[in-house]
Parts: structure tokens; C-alpha cells; sequence
């Protein structure tokens, strides 16, 4: 089977569904369909283990050990969970879903950039 994947950018990538979903995980929500779709999925990988984040709770406890801090839960978006980091000279945040199965390519991008020596993203295998 092959599908349409609409990336965070608008840009539709045709993908191939290849023995019921093999090299499949995840979901993209698609902008043009409002659906949410199986894709091929990119994984979080910590890199002092090298080992795969596969649950929101082991990533907010490997991003709480690195100095993030859990903000209250939102009442308008109670799926979504928000953290900061402050330092002396700037503060980040992450918005990330409380489902690791719907974290986006630019949310894992997002802890890369603002955790370089302690997260990247690959292919899943």
C-alpha cells in the first residue's frame, strides 16, 4: 500500500507500506485528510545508553536528570505536556504529547537541539 505522509512543512512524501506495516511505527497527522495515519517513523535515541526512548515517562525522567522541569498541565491542551529549562542567560521550553506514539519528527528535533550531547534521532529499524 502506498500513502501520502504530510511532513510538518505542508510537503506530501508518498511512502510505501511494505509487509503489513514492517519498518511502520508512529503517526503523521496528515493536514489535507485530518487523519492520523501509520508512517514511517523515526526513533529518539539517548546517547550515553544508546538505548531507544519508548515511553514518555523514561523521556521526562532522562530530561528531569538533565535539569527540565514539568509545568503544570494546561486545561486547554491536557494531552500535551510542557517543560522548561532555565539557565542564567536564557530559558527553553519543550511541548511534547503525553502518547510517545504521536511525537513528531520536530518535537524529537526539538530535544536534540536543546540536548545535543544526550539525544539524536535515526531511523527505526
Amino acid at each position: 500500500m502506498l500513502l501520502f505522509v504530510m511532513i510538518s512543512d505542508g510537503v506530501a512524501r508518498l511512502v510505501r507500506d511494505d509487509d503489513d506495516n514492517d519498518g511502520y511505527s508512529g503517526f503523521c497527522y496528515t493536514q489535507c485528510t485530518q487523519k492520523v495515519i501509520p508512517c514511517r517513523s523515526k526513533v529518539l535515541i539517548f546517547r550515553p545508553t544508546g538505548e531507544t526512548v519508548r515511553s514518555c515517562a523514561e523521556l521526562l525522567q532522562r530530561l528531569e536528570a538533565l535539569g527540565w522541569r514539568r509545568l503544570a498541565p494546561s486545561g486547554a491542551q491536557p494531552s500535551t505536556l510542557l517543560l522548561e529549562k532555565a539557565t542564567s542567560s536564557s530559558a527553553s521550553l519543550l511541548m511534547l504529547p503525553s502518547d510517545i506514539r504521536y511525537l513528531t519528527l520536530p518535537q524529537m528535533l526539538d530535544i536534540v537541539i536543546k540536548n545535543q550531547q544526550f539525544f539524536f534521532v535515526r531511523d527505526a529499524s
